[in-house]
């Protein structure tokens, strides 16, 4: 397909050749649709290089003892736990 531009658009329309407009015009859009999905392609792949980043950074820090702990039980469900 040739490199169109917007003044073969133009010429195309003014000169009434439908058919060269037409492709002039799928080219024209073709080449900005492309050039719009790269640069959205390159800000997402930035958010998630960034975002990866981020998750790397956080730091967890967990106390055993409270591993080890066994779960606080209310007085009333032990009540029920010993009567069923």
């Amino acid at each position: 397909m040739a490199e169109y531009d917007v003044v073969d658009l133009l010429k195309f329309a003014h000169e009434n050749k439908p058919n060269d407009f037409q492709s002039a015009f799928q080219g024209v859009m073709q080449d900005k649709i492309s050039a719009a999905l790269d640069a959205k392609k390159e800000v997402i792949a930035q958010q998630m290089m960034n975002g990866a980043a981020e998750e790397e950074d956080i730091d967890i820090e967990i106390d055993d003892e409270v591993l080890d702990d066994e779960p606080e039980v209310d007085s009333a469900e032990e009540e029920q736990e010993t009567e069923s």
